[in-house]
């Protein structure tokens, strides 16, 4: 079942809505930006586009995570 735990991460980086939601407030000046990380294209390639491929290993037997999918 790992393509199915791929579209569910796919889903959650496709469509966060958590970088949306409530403002918070910081001691520092440091306010990491989870859309820019969920969508960069440097990281993702074509992040519009909706490929749970692209989190499965080349035979397609494994979930490979991504430092860069934190959508909560």
């Amino acid at each position: 079942m790992p393509y199915t735990e791929a579209v569910i991460m796919e889903v959650m980086r496709h469509a966060a809505i958590v970088p949306t939601a409530i403002q918070h407030a910081t001691t520092q000046d440091y306010i990491p930006n989870l859309y820019n990380s969920l969508w960069s294209a440097k990281v993702w390639g074509d992040p519009g586009n909706f490929r749970p491929e692209r989190l499965l290993s080349s035979d397609e037997l494994k979930v490979v995570c991504q430092e860069a999918l934190i959508p909560f």
